[in-house]
């Protein structure tokens, strides 16, 4: 039964990635995956249902290759260069996901941000918590570690549509300069 959802979702994301969400219907997934369209409403109510469970698949990719990276960085510091980092990189290759998305961005939008919000959480947590541990070795000077932390987070989220939209290595070039400013701020010293 688990091994038809997830053909279900492999196929899905294939066609959303080709054709957008608009574009793609259930009588194509189901003849992509080689399924009857009734199998494929017996674990879905609808279109958005199933791409709700690619994008859902996607944030699990990412908040493991995130964990992933900041686990084998040493230092508060480099954690959160490791999460930035990985992040836009990982971002960058899900924006190939959604390039063709972007026609149906604005219709979607409301869509697509509930489970934004819901990623904000593991986000803001993650990165106050390394905000903490940098504060506790004398790394960091914060005086509010969650409030840092979601302003991190806003600033990355309101980049991801333009870094989305970026050539390759354009969005590198962007990150790097965040983290400079980030970390040596903007004051002549």
């Amino acid at each position: 039964m688990k091994e038809t959802k997830k053909i279900i979702v492999e196929v899905a994301k294939r066609l959303f990635s080709k054709f957008g969400l608009r574009k793609t219907t259930v009588d194509e997934i189901a003849k992509e995956a080689r399924i009857g369209k009734g199998t494929i409403y017996h674990y879905y109510v609808s279109k958005e249902e199933i791409f709700l469970d690619v994008v859902n698949s996607e944030v699990r990719a990412l908040k493991g290759g995130i964990t992933s990276a900041v686990e084998s960085a040493a230092g508060a510091d480099e954690k959160l260069k490791a999460y930035i980092v990985t992040r836009m990189k990982l971002i960058g290759k899900f924006a190939n996901f959604y390039s063709t998305f972007r026609e149906d961005y604005i219709e979607y939008y409301g869509f697509v941000n509930k489970v934004h919000e819901k990623y904000n959480d593991f986000e803001i947590t993650r990165i106050a918590d390394i905000i903490k541990e940098g504060i506790a070795a004398g790394i960091f000077s914060v005086e509010d570690p969650v409030l840092t932390a979601f302003t991190l987070v806003t600033a990355m989220k309101g980049m991801e549509y333009s870094w989305a939209l970026d050539e390759e290595g354009a969005a590198e070039k962007k990150t790097g300069a965040m983290l400079k400013v980030l970390f040596n701020g903007m004051l002549k010293r």
